[in-house]
């Protein structure tokens, strides 16, 4: 176990190194080499109690103690900046760290001891666990799951972001903020199960940080080698989501009266129908609002409050009413699925299936057989 602890700190320095000199996503890559770095010195501290280093180096005891305070924040700051796409790290992200330097104050009259109380205090440790430690290594995990659901909600409104702007996000690069959102899940997951067990008098493990640390190991594997692939951030301006946010905060100010709000959506409806813009694989809010000579805020008003769908939904309505007619129409019946789902402006088969079946209960196939033995009939 040792060993594959230390291969694996020792891996996680060195793709720290490599991100630290990374030209793209620059300072998304600092904090995610920050967090490798902060990973690999405590998986390295538990060869560091196993082997008893600590007689000979007393005054690293309890160094890396609180670095678990440090990987929610980070991560999820990682995320943040990622999702953002602005290359800065905003001094409000320091706030995030306040528990850490809490508790590292709360512990700097232990630091202040000589090396032989430091040792006397070890050896006590593991035969009576203190109250405040007890307490401490439960705040962690709760810290840690905490900052677990602010990831994911923060990935998720991302995407509902996406769908306010965009017709298709298929190509949009998601994958890696949900493969960052599984390990996460993944490892603070793993901890809170072995923690509850430890509370509830069933020892799977004789030491729970070993273990700890060896999913550590597999995470910054991980995490650094997805962080590695990670292509420069895609980063359209996109507008925060009112439709996600309470449909009529973000237009109380708007100016848009219910007269105007009408018309532009009787417009829209007439463009829809007659030009089909939604048959363009790459439409965007932006785009359509131009269209339409109005704002992109005036058209994600009218969608969201008088449709009340997202840009993406209601694009992608008419998209499938489309195909519809299209599998439905002899005159396409020689036509394949992919090349009517290309046709009405999805950009791939398995978009195509999911999106036409959340709309008709059916996948495109069923629906043509359908179709197709009625006319029959």
């Amino acid at each position: 176990m040792t060993a594959i602890s230390i291969l694996g700190a020792a891996q996680g320095i060195f793709l720290a190194g490599i991100l630290l000199f990374r030209k793209s996503n620059t300072i998304a890559n600092r904090v995610l080499a920050v967090t490798m770095f902060a990973f690999s010195i405590s998986i390295f501290s538990v060869a560091y109690y196993a082997h008893e280093l600590y007689r000979d180096f007393p005054h690293f005891i309890g160094v890396t103690s609180y670095f678990p305070f440090l990987y929610g924040p980070l991560l999820f700051l990682y995320a943040r900046i990622i999702i953002s796409g602005k290359n800065i790290f905003k001094r409000k992200y320091f706030l995030h760290f306040i528990p850490f330097f809490l508790f590292v104050l709360y512990t700097v009259p232990f630091y202040c001891r000589s090396g032989t109380y430091k040792i006397y205090f070890m050896e006590q440790l593991g035969q009576n666990l203190r109250l405040d430690i007890l307490i401490i290594d439960r705040l962690k995990v709760i810290h840690g799951l905490v900052y677990v659901f602010f990831t994911i909600k923060l990935v998720q409104q991302h995407r509902n972001n996406l769908k306010n702007s965009f017709s298709n996000i298929d190509r949009i690069n998601l994958a890696w903020l949900k493969n960052l959102t599984i390990v996460i899940v993944g490892v603070w997951g793993l901890v809170a199960i072995m923690h509850a067990l430890e509370i509830s008098g069933i020892h799977l493990y004789k030491n729970i940080d070993s273990m700890i640390s060896i999913t550590m190991a597999v995470a910054i594997y991980a995490i650094g080698y997805l962080g590695l692939r990670q292509p420069e951030i895609f980063s359209p301006q996109i507008m925060a989501s009112p439709y996600n946010l309470g449909k009529t905060a973000k237009y109380t100010k708007s100016g848009l009266t219910p007269e105007k709000a009408e018309a532009y959506l009787k417009n829209l409806v007439v463009i829809m129908e007659k030009e089909k813009p939604f048959t363009n694989l790459n439409l965007t809010l932006k785009e359509l609002a131009d269209k339409l000579s109005i704002s992109s805020h005036n058209l994600s008003e009218v969608i969201n409050l008088h449709v009340q769908q997202s840009f993406y939904d209601f694009i992608n309505n008419y998209r499938v009413e489309e195909a519809k007619k299209m599998l439905a129409d002899p005159k396409s019946q020689n036509m394949t699925i992919l090349a009517i789902a290309f046709d009405v402006g999805f950009n791939s088969k398995s978009s195509f299936n999911s999106i036409f079946k959340k709309h008709t209960r059916m996948t495109p196939s069923e629906y043509k057989r359908k179709t197709n033995k009625k006319s029959i009939i």
